[in-house]
């Protein structure tokens, strides 16, 4: 399983795909474009931007659940291989 937080800043580095896709998007600095949920207010109001209507709000904290898609630490995945051993 791949994050798609994390395959988002990977591969498509500059948002163009993601902005393409959700054109709310566009209008933000690039490096908030895969991460529009982290602006303060202080930055919705100066872009223009409202969280919760010009963009969904996270359903899940994605900061809390990167260790479980093993993306912390040397990247393996917690839980039960193929093989059925933890």
């Amino acid at each position: 399983v791949v994050h798609g937080l994390y395959a988002g800043m990977q591969y498509d580095e500059d948002a163009q795909l993601a902005s393409a896709w959700i054109p709310a998007l566009a209008r933000l600095p690039v490096h908030l474009r895969h991460q529009p949920f982290s602006m303060s207010p202080e930055e919705e109001s100066a872009l223009g931007f409202k969280l919760g209507s010009d963009y969904p709000r996270p359903i899940v904290d994605p900061a809390s659940h990167i260790g479980v898609l093993g993306l912390k630490g040397k990247g393996k995945a917690k839980g039960k291989s193929k093989g059925g051993k933890a």
